[in-house]
């Protein structure tokens, strides 16, 4: 899995370099955002700017770390979200689960 992560001022970025998240790379997409997110900053940022797929098992992923965030008093705003993605979560009416910004100013706010 093609994560990276870096610190800017007291959110914690997360962009994943995946053009598709299906089944075949559930798994570690899980673990991956679970073993980036052990952090002592309260804002989590996921960019999803390079994702132009994504399945209902990485949608269920992406509500799972959402519990997680919030279970653990932290924030989690989406980044960067084609077209396709947010047409998926609309019509699941996931969009009213998370914050999601296009830019990342925006999102850091």
């Amino acid at each position: 899995m093609k994560i990276t992560s870096e610190i800017r001022e007291t959110s914690l970025i997360i962009k994943v370099n995946e053009i598709e998240l299906d089944l075949f790379n559930a798994s570690r997409f899980r673990e991956a955002l679970l073993k980036t997110a052990v952090t002592d900053l309260n804002s989590i940022i996921l960019d999803l700017e390079n994702v132009e797929y994504m399945d209902s098992s990485n949608l269920g992923i992406l509500i799972e770390f959402l519990q997680y965030v919030k279970k653990n008093n932290k924030s989690l705003k989406l980044l960067n979200c084609q077209e396709k993605i947010l047409n998926i979560m609309k019509s699941t009416r996931l969009i009213k689960l998370f914050q999601i910004s296009d830019s990342l100013e925006s999102a850091m706010k």
